[in-house]
This record gives C-alpha cells, sequence and structure tokens, in this order.
C-alpha cells in the first residue's frame, strides 16, 4: 500500500484536496468581508505592495503621490501581471490577491516541495505528510499572497528542476522567479551553481549537462532581473552600510531596526532583519543557539541515510551555501542586495525545516511500523489530522489588516482621490488601503532603501512635526497650505506606536504632545468631521480657520 484508497483502490489525491480545504477555509475566513466591501481588509504587507495595484484599474488613484510611485516601482512585473485579470474582469484587486493569487502561490508550493521530495524516492504518503508539515513551516509567508510568498517555491522548485535535469521548465522558471521575487531567484541560482561545483568534486570531474543548466539559469536569471533592476534603479541610489549606520531608522528601536546594540545578536539572531539563524530572533542565547545546532546535525544525521538519495543532500548543503555567502555579500553592499536576514530566510531556515520536517516524519514512521501499524490507516489519520489542524488555524489574524474604523474610511472614500491624511496612528498606515486615498507620510510605509525616498519623507516628517507642535498662526497656516493636507487623524491611543515615530525621526522631537490639538479643543470639536472609536477625523482647513480667529 502507497497511500489511502478510495472506493476503487486507486490513492486519494491528497495535495489537490488539501489545498482545496486551505483555499476553502480562506474564503470562509474573509470571503464574506471582502464581497460587502473589498476595501475592508488586506493582508499585513499587501499594504506595500498590492493596495497601489489598484491604481491599474482606476488611473485617478494616488495621483502624484511619492510613496504610491516608490511601491510601484519596487513591485516586481510579474507579480502586478498576476493581478491584471482582475483588471479585466472588473474585480477589485485587493480581493484578488487574498482570494486567488495567495491560493495560487500555496498550489504552487505544493507542487514543488511534492517535486522536491519525490526525488527523496518516499512512498506517496510518507511524501505527502512531508510536504504537507514543510508547508507548515512556511506557512505565514506562502499563504501571505505577496512577492516573499513565492519564494520557498522559487528555490524548491529550482532545485527540484536542476536535479531533474529539465532544462527548459528551469530556464523558464528563473525567469518568472527573478520577476517575482528577485531575492528567492538569487538563493536558487546560488544553489545550483554551488551544486553542480559539489557534484563535480564529488565525481571528479565536470558534468557538461551541469554546466549547460547552469547557464541556462543564470541566462534566464538575468532576462528576469532586468526589468526589476530598471525599475528600482528609477527610484534612486540606495544607501550603504556605513551611511545606516547613521540614520536612527535603522538603529535599535527603530522603523527597520536593523542595528543592534550587540554584534553576536545581530549577526547572528534577528533573522527577520540581519540575522543567519531561525531560532533566536528575539535575542542570543545558549538555548536557542544548541537547538539550531542540534536540529542541523539531526538533519545532517539523517541524509546520510543509504535510502535517502545522496543530490537531496547535496542540494540543501548548495542552499546553505548560497544563503551564506549572498548574506556576506549583502552586508558588504548593503542595502544594495537589500536585507541579508532575507536570504537566510530563503536558505538557512528552508535547510533547517527540511531537518526537523524529515525528523519528524522518519520517527513516525518508523514508530509506526515497530508497532505494525497499517501504512495506510496512519498516513490516512494522519493527513486528516493535517487537514483539520490546517482548517482551524488557516489565516492567522494577525496576518490580516481589518478596517478599525469602517466610518472614517467611508468618509475617506466619499472625498476626492487627491485627498491627503496625517496622523500618529495605526491606522493611518492602512489609509491607502483602505480607502484609496493619499497620506501625507507614514511610518509603516517608509520603506528606507533608496536614498531619494528617504529624504522626501524626512523633510514631511519636520513639516508634520511643525504642524503638531504649532503653535497656530499664519506661517503655521503657510505650511499647512504647502502640504496639501486636508485631514488629520487624532488617535487617544496612539502614544505606544508614536514613540517608534520619535525615535525613528528626531525632526518630530516635540511634537509628541500633539500641542497644537491639545490648545485648541473648540476647534477640534467644530471641525470633527466622522469620529468612531479612539479616532477623530478633522478638517485641517476647518481646524486653521477656527485656530486662527
Amino acid at each position: 500500500m502507497t497511500g489511502s484508497a478510495g472506493s476503487n483502490g486507486r490513492p486519494l489525491p491528497w495535495l489537490p484536496i488539501f489545498w482545496g480545504v486551505l483555499v476553502l477555509a480562506q474564503i470562509t475566513s474573509c470571503g464574506p468581508e471582502l464581497w460587502y466591501n473589498p476595501w475592508s481588509i488586506i493582508q499585513d504587507d499587501g499594504r506595500h505592495f498590492v493596495a497601489w495595484l489598484r491604481q491599474m484599474s482606476d488611473p485617478a488613484l494616488f495621483p502624484d503621490d511619492p510613496i504610491a510611485t516608490y511601491f510601484l516601482a519596487l513591485t516586481p512585473e510579474l507579480f502586478k501581471a498576476l493581478h491584471l485579470p482582475a483588471v479585466w474582469l472588473g474585480i477589485d484587486v485587493g480581493a484578488w490577491n487574498l482570494l486567488v493569487v495567495s491560493p495560487l502561490s500555496i498550489a504552487l508550493f505544493l507542487a514543488a516541495a511534492n517535486t522536491f521530495a519525490a526525488r527523496m524516492q518516499l512512498a506517496r504518503p510518507e511524501r505527502h505528510v512531508l510536504v504537507l508539515l514543510l508547508l507548515a513551516a512556511v506557512y505565514s509567508d506562502v499563504t501571505s499572497g505577496l512577492p516573499r510568498g513565492f519564494g520557498p517555491t522559487i528555490v524548491l522548485g529550482l532545485l527540484g528542476l536542476f536535479m531533474a535535469r529539465r532544462r527548459i521548465a528551469l530556464g523558464i522558471a528563473m525567469a518568472a522567479g527573478a520577476n517575482i521575487y528577485p531575492i528567492a531567484a538569487l538563493v536558487g541560482g546560488g544553489a545550483i551553481g554551488f551544486n553542480a561545483v559539489l557534484r563535480s568534486m564529488s565525481v571528479r570531474r565536470i558534468d557538461r549537462n551541469d554546466v549547460i543548466l547552469v547557464l541556462i539559469a543564470a541566462a534566464a536569471g538575468i532576462v528576469g532581473l532586468s526589468p526589476f533592476l530598471a525599475s528600482t534603479d528609477g527610484a534612486g541610489t540606495t544607501f550603504t552600510l556605513a551611511e545606516a549606520r547613521d540614520i536612527p531608522i535603522f538603529g535599535p528601536g527603530g522603523r527597520t531596526s536593523f542595528f543592534r546594540d550587540s554584534w553576536v545578536d545581530m549577526l547572528l539572531c534577528s533573522s527577520q532583519r540581519s540575522g543567519l539563524l531561525p531560532t533566536c530572533a528575539g535575542g542570543p542565547g545558549w538555548p536557542p543557539l544548541v537547538l539550531t545546532a542540534a536540529v542541523f546535525i539531526m538533519g545532517v544525521l539523517l541524509l546520510r541515510r543509504r535510502d535517502v538519495p545522496r543530490d537531496v543532500g547535496t542540494a540543501l548543503i548548495s542552499l546553505a551555501l548560497s544563503g551564506l555567502v549572498l548574506t556576506a555579500l549583502a552586508y558588504v553592499f548593503a542595502f544594495k542586495g537589500h536585507l541579508p536576514g532575507r536570504y537566510s530566510r530563503l536558505s538557512l531556515e528552508q535547510v533547517y525545516a527540511f531537518s526537523w520536517v524529515f525528523a519528524v516524519t522518519s520517527g513516525v514512521v518508523w514508530a509506526a511500523r515497530r508497532r505494525g501499524l497499517a501504512e495506510r490507516r496512519l498516513f490516512s489519520g494522519l493527513v486528516v489530522v493535517l487537514l483539520a489542524a490546517a482548517l482551524v488555524g488557516t489565516r492567522p489574524s494577525a496576518e490580516f489588516i481589518r478596517d478599525p474604523a469602517p466610518l472614517i474610511s467611508a468618509a475617506l472614500r466619499s472625498q476626492p482621490p487627491e485627498t491627503v491624511v496625517v496622523g500618529f496612528s495605526r491606522y493611518v498606515d492602512s489609509v491607502p488601503a483602505l480607502t484609496g486615498r493619499k497620506v501625507f507620510a507614514s511610518l509603516e510605509l517608509t520603506v528606507p532603501y533608496k536614498k531619494p525616498y528617504y529624504y522626501r519623507i524626512e523633510q514631511k516628517m519636520a513639516d508634520m512635526g511643525a504642524l503638531y507642535r504649532g503653535p497656530v498662526s499664519s506661517g503655521w497656516r503657510a505650511l499647512l497650505d504647502r502640504s496639501g493636507i486636508d485631514f488629520f487623524i487624532l488617535d487617544s491611543e496612539a502614544s505606544a506606536r508614536a514613540r517608534q515615530w520619535y525615535v525613528s525621526f528626531p525632526v518630530l522631537k516635540g511634537s509628541r504632545e500633539q500641542s497644537v490639538f491639545v490648545s485648541n479643543p473648540d476647534a477640534v470639536r467644530s471641525c470633527t468631521f466622522e469620529a468612531q472609536g479612539s479616532l477623530k477625523m478633522i478638517s485641517a482647513s476647518c481646524f486653521a480657520d477656527r485656530a486662527l480667529e
């Protein structure tokens, strides 16, 4: 028996069934909200890459908006193309992303992981459990529907196609991967190169097929990267590591929080930003370091089993080497190569995940055989349990940004597209995604790698600080008019979030108390356009007129 059988004796297609359950759970989770109001919900980082794509269907949105221009320049063209059918069909781009692009990402990962796992010559049920556990390890990324969500798929897919010697498919996958998540294509391409080198070293000769495959991958990668590099280069030059060190937003407590007080913490941990290890993002210490080392050693020992093909172990070693080299290069050329932690996340973390997943799968199979359980019953039960767990845990709410103030959002959507909003509230970070209106400045949307964009936002922050400090005067009114701000968002619960603003941008010093509004309570009351919960939407022109009376 190689799998759980249906009534006709054929193995049940567990992976398509599993995918269908995930999609159903996702539709159940957010579908009703999107049906009634597609503006009501968006994936967390969708505020960076998805919100602006609504401009494809409505060019009037975000007119002359430097923030929209910046993020659209950083969005890969193929990712944009995945949303074109929504434009043609008249479907909201945000809804399309959550209900079509995200399920597509899951399906592609299951296919890529299954192809890679097939190289291990496992029985069908064992392979399926391995794939499902791998999905669990990268679940939050793969289900995001964002460019990074395709990262694990690209890496596993490229390695699997290289091992299968599929030249045309490898070239297509590399070109597509480089134009949807370039970092993953670099990691996968590096792994292919190291794989070819390690194979030639083991047999002491150069394999002609390996050379051809590496050249195909390199050429396809250049083709795929070219549009993205042209787009991002148009956004200006990038900070170097030395330049970034002197900018508070990159320091401890800042928006990016790349640099840490301890070099050990910075280089080994904090894997989301700068470090290498997947288990100590909260800081260094012996327990996580020992755990990480133990898992890697366990993975190496398992992969040395006689029944595991050597090329699988070689592929994983190549992936780890690719991540180490690219992480080092990202430090040398930071931030031209973007955050070093992104490379380790797609390489060392994948090897780490594969190690513990393979260990769990091997342990379960060994225990089942020791107890004499039938494989069919064992793996059917395991798959059902995994399906149930996925159904319950699908799409954790933390991944979604749900509109906290639908009344204010509706009021903003009733304003012209050129409307500009400002405020220290978390809500302001989501205004473009939830309303289609512009923000003057936003901490969440300050991704500060390109110099022109950062310095422009820094100037806006300086103007914002001056407006919030006050006092109201003719000069204050002139500054307000030049800013183009139409509405202030006041949030009585913004104090905790505001601290990161002031650490990231010292030019905001003194604006934390929002004294201009505290000293003009009558103007605030009479100019409140809409209010909900802790939020107030204040007409900027009305406030200026009342405060100057």
